[in-house]
């Protein structure tokens, strides 16, 4: 996989395009664990066409996170979004 230059994690780290296969899994159990903690029903089709991994900071983990954390920014109403909201998806 190329390289990714334009990383903003430290330059310790081999940041690569692409999504491995091994990270793949945690994508989706990032959104099964998402969508169960909505306060709404969430009917769509969300597909990744782009993606950054590094060799030492990435995992699983790290994707599901993520994945929750997008499901949940693209839950939030404009109006609704407060700095303190933002800080807590987290």
């Amino acid at each position: 996989m190329p390289a990714f230059s334009e990383s903003l994690i430290a330059s310790n780290d081999d940041v690569k395009t692409g999504l491995p296969a091994e990270y793949v899994r945690g994508i989706y159990s990032g959104m099964d664990t998402g969508c169960a903690t909505l306060d709404r029903i969430v009917s769509a089709k969300l597909r990744v066409t782009c993606a950054a991994h590094g060799l030492m900071s990435s995992s699983e983990v790290i994707f599901s996170k993520l994945s929750i954390v997008l499901l949940k920014l693209l839950c939030i109403k404009e109006a609704e979004a407060t700095d303190s909201m933002l800080i807590d998806l987290f």
